[in-house]
C-alpha cells in the first residue's frame, strides 16, 4: 500500500516537473550576408535613400554552410539562434542582456583595393521583464584579422563598423527590406581598425555608442548591422574577422500603490482620531 502511494507521488512529481521545466524556444532569427561596394576612401557606398550598393547580387541567408561572395570565401557567422533572455537581479529588478555575433572569412584570392562585407543579424524574440521601461542600448565592435601581404603592414587594414537597434514585429519577407517598426534610432556606430601582420597595431574608433529607447514592450526584436572592410594588398592566406557585442539594460519602474490601498492608509489617522474622541466622551 505504501509503495503504491509512493509510486503515485513520484509520477505526480514527474508530471509537475515536466510542466514547470522551462522550454528553450527557437526564436525567429535571420542572418544576411552580402558583399558591398566600398569607395576609394574606404567608406561604404550608399544611394540617395541610404541603401548600400550590393556586389554580386542581393544578400544571402546564412544557416550553417560557409558562404562565398565575389571577393570573400569561407564566410561563417556565429550568433544566438534561440530566444534572448536577460539576466535579472531579483532584488533591484535590474535586467541586463548581452550577446555577440562573430564573423570569419578569407579573401577569395589576392586582393588589391577596398572590399567590404555586410552582415545583418536579427532576432525577434527578446524578453523584457520591465515592461514600458526605458532601455539603454550599447554596442562594441572588434576584430582580430590577420592580413598578409607585401609592403608595409600599415598599408593593409581591416575596419569593423557595428550598430545595434531594436524593433517590434516579424521579419520582412524580402531580405533587402529593413525592419518595419524600429524602436528609436540605431546606436552610434562603433569602429575598430587593425593593421596588417606582423604589426597589427589595433586602433579603436569613437567610444561605444549609447542610446536610450523608451517604453520597451514585453517582447521586442534586436538587429545588428556589421561591416567588415578590407583595404590594401591582401593575400588569400589572410584571415578576415569581425565581431559586434550588443547589450540592453533596463531598470524596474516604480510601481504605484493601488488607489484603494492609498485611501485605506489615508483613513487610518482619521479612524484613530475618532477612537480618541469617543474615549473622551465616555470619560
Amino acid at each position: 500500500m505504501f509503495l503504491r502511494h509512493l509510486r503515485r507521488s513520484l509520477v505526480g512529481l514527474a508530471v509537475l516537473g515536466a510542466t514547470l521545466a522551462p522550454a528553450t524556444s527557437r526564436a525567429e532569427t535571420q542572418i544576411l550576408v552580402a558583399e558591398v561596394e566600398i569607395d576609394g576612401t574606404g567608406n561604404v557606398v550608399r544611394d540617395s535613400t541610404g541603401k548600400v550598393n550590393y556586389i554580386g547580387g542581393n544578400p544571402q541567408l546564412f544557416t550553417t554552410t560557409a558562404l562565398t561572395t565575389t571577393h570573400f570565401t569561407n564566410i561563417i557567422v556565429t550568433s544566438p539562434t534561440t530566444a534572448l533572455i536577460p539576466d535579472r537581479d531579483l532584488a533591484s529588478g535590474f535586467e541586463s542582456l548581452s550577446f555577440s555575433t562573430n564573423i570569419q572569412a578569407r579573401p577569395n584570392g589576392n586582393l588589391t583595393g577596398n572590399y567590404g562585407l555586410q552582415v545583418v543579424y536579427r532576432n525577434t524574440d527578446v524578453s523584457n521583464g520591465n515592461i514600458n521601461s526605458d532601455g539603454l542600448v550599447t554596442n562594441n565592435a572588434d576584430t582580430t584579422a590577420v592580413l598578409f601581404g607585401s609592403g608595409a603592414a600599415a598599408d593593409r587594414t581591416a575596419v569593423v563598423l557595428g550598430s545595434t537597434r531594436l524593433f517590434t514585429g516579424s521579419l520582412p519577407a524580402d531580405v533587402t527590406t529593413p525592419v518595419a517598426n524600429p524602436l528609436g534610432a540605431a546606436t552610434d556606430t562603433d569602429t575598430v581598425t587593425i593593421h596588417g601582420f606582423p604589426t597589427p597595431n589595433k586602433i579603436n574608433g569613437p567610444d561605444v555608442g549609447l542610446n536610450n529607447v523608451g517604453a520597451l514592450p514585453e517582447k521586442y526584436g534586436i538587429e545588428q548591422m556589421i561591416f567588415v572592410v578590407v583595404n590594401g594588398s591582401v593575400l588569400a592566406s589572410s584571415t578576415v574577422t569581425g565581431s559586434l557585442s550588443s547589450g540592453v539594460t533596463t531598470n524596474a519602474a516604480a510601481v504605484p500603490a493601488p488607489a484603494g490601498l492609498v485611501l485605506a492608509l489615508a483613513a487610518v489617522p482619521v479612524l484613530g482620531l475618532r477612537r480618541v474622541l469617543r474615549g473622551k466622551r465616555t470619560a
